[in-house]
């Protein structure tokens, strides 16, 4: 989802909320929350190394003659971005219940349909001169000589804060630490790339992770409104069919751009807001057996506000992973705008923010 559309849906979500709750949340505290939920996509928390000749030491401060760059972006978009997405589409993960974006171990090398110059925005400047490949495969192709800077790794120096915050190893039980985990997720890189080498091969964190880990700094400092907004944003990414599969092209970009048109009108839109309103009604209350670990069969069961933040925000992925597969027909024939599946996913998603803003209160005032 775009700044725009996230605006939207966040300050709708507080209206909601407050509405049913009678929160009145002062407007700093309400704007801090949307602020941070629009720049979720902006945090510099995942460095990337570009590797140039045999791997050197990219923040050293006398670099040799080819030296490797880190950075935290690639044609204007940070890689944080990469943690956004949920790997439906494979099935369960390897590291998570559900893993999330990855282009050779996961479902991003398959079923791909939209050239890349085609590419309206996003990554276009570096995929769309690759004429021949298609999106996720001309960003993997361009990106096939770097790596996911981490501990463990050599002149690693708290440089990708991301991939400790966002890996919960004990989830599984395979890894013991989360330096094990976070080495098997992301391979080191040569110069000209390989097999099982660098970001084509590595398995970024899903988007449920993402909000675990905001939600339970904000539960130690419940007076930081402003730590819910990465929740939100997490939340409603969610519930957008390509971040449900697992694609960045598959008319990914057109699809958002679609989006920020239809949430502008949206707060207009008086039976969007109503129906709003009735799934918060519906969904704000105690399941007296809620799912420990969330299953693809759990898409058809009612949410509740005593859910896990992650199986709410993976609930909201199935939905929009079955409009990716059943609406869409995994945008085989490229995109069409189905307005209808647009509302319905959008209002989902503006009331699953409501309902963890109504879920953090609740929790925060019992402390």
């Amino acid at each position: 989802m775009n700044e725009k559309a996230h605006r939207k849906a966040t300050q709708t979500a507080i209206w909601t909320a407050d509405a049913h709750l009678e929160m009145d949340w002062a407007g700093k505290q309400a704007q801090s929350i949307i602020e941070q939920c629009a720049q979720t996509d902006c945090f510099n928390d995942l460095e990337f190394v570009d590797v140039a000749g045999p791997r050197d030491n990219p923040h050293a401060r006398q670099p040799v003659k080819a030296p490797d760059k880190a950075h935290y972006q690639t044609d204007q978009k940070n890689h944080t971005a990469f943690n956004h997405f949920i790997d439906i589409k494979k099935g369960p993960g390897k590291f998570d219940d559900y893993d999330g974006y990855s282009y050779f171990r996961g479902s991003a090398h398959t079923d791909q349909y939209q050239d890349a110059c085609e590419l309206t925005g996003g990554w276009g400047r570096l995929a769309a001169f690759l004429t021949g490949f298609k999106v996720d495969e001309g960003i993997q192709y361009w990106l096939n000589d770097e790596y996911v800077h981490i501990p463990g790794r050599p002149w690693y120096c708290r440089c990708s804060p991301a991939v400790e915050q966002y890996s919960f190893p004990r989830d599984l039980g395979i890894y013991t630490t989360s330096n094990s985990e976070i080495i098997a997720r992301f391979p080191l890189a040569d110069d000209h790339g390989g097999n099982d080498q660098g970001i084509p091969y590595s398995v970024f964190f899903p988007v449920d992770n993402l909000a675990r880990y905001w939600y339970g700094r904000f539960l130690k400092t419940p007076g930081r409104l402003d730590l819910l907004g990465p929740v939100l944003h997490a939340v409603q990414d969610a519930g957008i069919p390509h971040h449900a599969a697992g694609y960045n092209g598959n008319w990914h970009v057109e699809y958002e751009n679609a989006l920020d048109v239809f949430a502008s009108k949206f707060d207009a839109a008086r039976a969007g807001l109503k129906d709003v309103s009735a799934y918060v009604k519906k969904w704000n209350r105690e399941d007296p057996v809620p799912p420990q670990a969330i299953k693809r069969r759990d898409r058809l069961r009612t949410p509740a506000r005593n859910w896990s933040v992650a199986a709410l925000v993976t609930w909201l992925a199935f939905q929009a992973y079955y409009e990716y597969t059943h609406t869409y027909r995994n945008f085989k024939n490229g995109f069409r705008l189905n307005t209808g599946s647009m509302q319905r996913l959008y209002t989902l998603a503006v009331a699953m923010s409501a309902l963890v803003l109504i879920k953090a209160r609740g929790e925060t005032s019992r402390m």
